[in-house]
């Protein structure tokens, strides 16, 4: 799926975790700032 995320301009953290209400576990977790590239993972970091 697409994911578009808006912000108002300034630079705020964020993370996003995709489900599937098939799986236990979330698929991936989206990690970054709105200003700065993003990294698509599948194991979050602690």
């Amino acid at each position: 799926p697409q994911v578009l995320i808006l912000s108002s301009g300034e630079v705020s953290a964020f993370r996003l975790s995709v489900e599937n209400k098939e799986l236990q576990e979330p698929i991936f977790f989206v990690e970054g700032e709105f200003m700065a590239p993003v990294g698509l993972k599948r194991e979050p970091e602690e």
